[in-house]
């Protein structure tokens, strides 16, 4: 009973930590890491970068915004699948988060995993928010995050990212 209490007494610690970061670099075209993880691939789609990011359990749940923009929140709710399970991505719990700016969109993409936690909003839907602000927490195994194709990337694959500090890159100065 006393080992049942201890583990979830460390498993909320390790989910809901909330440190405090500071972004490699806060100006207007600072694109920052959204979420902890590891890069497991980078591609193109419809003229878009795509990075995906896998999370683990010992990762910290805490999603900041990438840059200075307008929040844009859409959930969906789903069944619990393995992440590897080719249908997880379509069937489990999904929140997309849409980060728009005065010239350009970014969007993260979050995909439960098997474990299923409780998604809490920090930020509100049509929200101004600042680069590296908190926006939520969510239990995502995977994570596609996705820039213009233009965004100039300063991480590659296998990089281990950081949400509010890593720098993925920056946008293009108009």
């Amino acid at each position: 009973f006393i080992f049942f209490i201890i583990k979830n007494i460390i498993s909320f610690t390790i989910f809901y930590f909330n440190p405090e970061r500071e972004p490699e670099e806060e100006d207007e075209l600072s694109v920052i890491a959204p979420i902890d993880g590891k890069i497991e691939a980078i591609d193109t789609q419809d003229e878009k970068l795509r990075i995906h990011i896998s999370s683990f359990i010992t990762d910290n749940h805490l999603i900041r915004s990438p840059i200075f923009a307008n929040l844009h929140i859409v959930k969906k709710a789903g069944i619990n699948l393995f992440a590897k399970n080719p249908q997880s991505q379509r069937l489990n719990a999904s929140l997309n988060l849409y980060f728009k700016s005065a010239h350009r969109e970014f969007a993260l993409l979050l995909t439960e995993g098997f474990l299923r936690s409780k998604l809490r909003l920090l930020a509100k839907n049509g929200e101004k928010i600042k680069l590296a602000k908190r926006v939520a927490f969510f239990n995502a195994q995977k994570s596609i995050f996705i820039c213009p194709k233009d965004t100039q990337l300063k991480v590659c694959v296998g990089d281990n990212i950081r949400s509010g500090e890593t720098l993925i890159g920056f946008m293009p100065n108009e």
